[in-house]
């Protein structure tokens, strides 16, 4: 997936296994963000009450990384390996066994409440070593969240 970052911060998610109610709520899986000053964060969300919701798992830096260029960012997933890449490069790895399958998703955020503009090119999804999954449609069934903003 290639993000281009003009300012805040924009990810990538794997194995998102719940994706939450509503506005502020952390979808459940493991996200990796890449931020305008090259700060890469490897986060897992579980939205258990009674566990952190939200844990960073490592954070590194990203060298060469400017606003307003295009980034490929990648998350590989093998058992409990977790491993993130900016432009093929290594950045990040972690073990975690919290979540075994889920979805795959973009997110973007901001630091310090502070306007941000992301946007996404290329969505790619692939199997390492195994049957690469299937597109699927969108189902009718579904309906968005937020009703007044898709006008």
């Amino acid at each position: 997936m290639k993000s281009v970052l003009m300012c805040g911060w924009a990810g990538i998610m794997g194995r998102v296994a719940g994706t939450g109610s509503g506005y502020e709520c952390k979808p459940k899986g493991y996200y990796m963000s890449l931020s305008a000053d090259g700060t890469c964060y490897l986060h897992v969300s579980t939205q258990k009450e009674k566990i952190e919701i939200d844990s960073l798992l490592t954070t590194e830096n990203a060298s060469n990384i400017t606003a307003n260029q295009w980034y490929t960012l990648m998350l590989r997933f093998s058992g409990s390996t977790i491993t993130g890449f900016v432009d093929k490069i290594q950045i990040l790895n972690a073990t975690d066994s919290t979540i075994a399958q889920g979805m795959v998703g973009l997110v973007s955020g901001s630091r310090n409440m502070k306007n941000n503009i992301a946007m996404f090119d290329n969505l790619m999804i692939k199997s390492v070593n195994g049957t690469p999954p299937s597109p699927s449609g969108f189902s009718q069934k579904l309906h968005p969240i937020y009703k007044h903003i898709l006008k």
